[in-house]
């Protein structure tokens, strides 16, 4: 999974194997405390999401989906 651009200014772009992006996975973006400030399904391999809301700071996105293996990452949002 690939994160551009990080940090970023309130929109930024999910890259994903065209193989992960066929189960329909959903992104979440949880802050600090754990509380899901932002989900949206993926709509296929470059899914961009509007983050805009949540303010500044650091985040996990997370992938999850059938038969997957959830996957985190830091997303800093300036």
């Amino acid at each position: 999974m690939q994160v551009y651009p990080n940090p970023a200014t309130g929109r930024f772009a999910v890259k994903l194997p065209a193989a992960l992006a066929a189960g329909r996975p959903t992104l979440t973006l949880r802050n600090s405390l754990g509380q899901v400030v932002l989900a949206q399904a993926v709509t296929g391999p470059r899914t961009e999401l509007d983050a805009q809301g949540p303010g500044t700071g650091m985040y996990a996105l997370r992938l999850t989906g059938p038969g997957l293996a959830a996957v985190t990452t830091r997303v800093v949002l300036q």
